[in-house]
């Protein structure tokens, strides 16, 4: 590992304490970044977003979960401001930014701009010339037809890191018909889907083996085709990540 130097303002550190005067110092620094380059406005503000796993590999001396908590801490006290300008409703990450960058220009027509993603990997790319799947009747028939070959071409050739499925069995077919029912889902946007979780950092868990930490010797294993169309999947994928 790299002997990083880290640097602070005295007065964050004051104020708030040392291990958020770093964090600010480095959220101020793309802040900066960013208006330097008359980018990431939007509301009036110029942004950054990134999220708190990312962070930790800039800051490896802290969990991504210090890191969680530390933001939220200073949205409550008001320090940062957050918000929301993801294209994907997929992206869950969060944008942050501070009273300071403030931008004075006003946007014409009030309109607001997609954000320039070298900042940050997202998952837009698997959305982009996609039909609109919120057609009513495009939603009607999916409910209605669903093509189980497809959707196991589908799963086998999105998840790359397991192994295939060989059967969609009578049983699987139940739950998919009943997955896709409840979210509204059809084949392109359970691709999109399955693609966002197979090249997601922070989905990587799903496809290691490797030890419990319970003393038996025993491996937690991939995690298999019913996980990846349960409830419990589609809901941390799109409310957490």
């Amino acid at each position: 590992m790299d002997n990083k130097i880290y640097s602070f303002s005295t007065n964050d550190a004051i104020e708030h304490g040392v291990d958020s005067a770093i964090l600010l110092h480095n959220i101020r620094y793309w802040l900066d970044y960013a208006r330097a380059h008359d980018e990431m406005e939007q509301d009036g503000y110029h942004w950054m977003f990134m999220t708190a796993s990312k962070m930790q590999k800039i800051m490896p001396f802290w969990s991504a979960n210090k890191i969680q908590k530390m933001l939220k801490t200073l949205v409550e006290n008001g320090i940062l401001i957050t918000g929301e300008y993801n294209k994907s409703a997929w992206n869950r990450t969060k944008w942050y930014t501070m009273q300071e960058f403030k931008h004075s220009a006003k946007r014409l027509n009030g309109s607001s701009e997609t954000a320039d993603s070298t900042f940050s990997e997202t998952a837009d790319s698997h959305y982009s010339n996609k039909e609109d799947s919120n057609n009513a009747a495009a939603s009607a028939q999916s409910k209605q037809q669903i093509e189980y070959e497809k959707i196991t071409d589908i799963y086998n050739r999105s998840l790359t890191q397991l192994s295939n499925i060989a059967k969609m069995t009578d049983t699987r077919k139940k739950l998919v018909k009943k997955f896709f029912d409840e979210f509204d889902l059809n084949a392109g946007k359970f691709e999109c889907y399955l693609k966002y979780i197979n090249d997601h950092p922070d989905c990587q868990w799903m496809f290691e083996k490797r030890p419990m930490n319970d003393g038996t010797g025993r491996n937690w294993a991939p995690l298999k085709f019913e996980y990846f169309i349960s409830e419990k999947c589609y809901l941390n994928v799109k409310e957490n990540l």
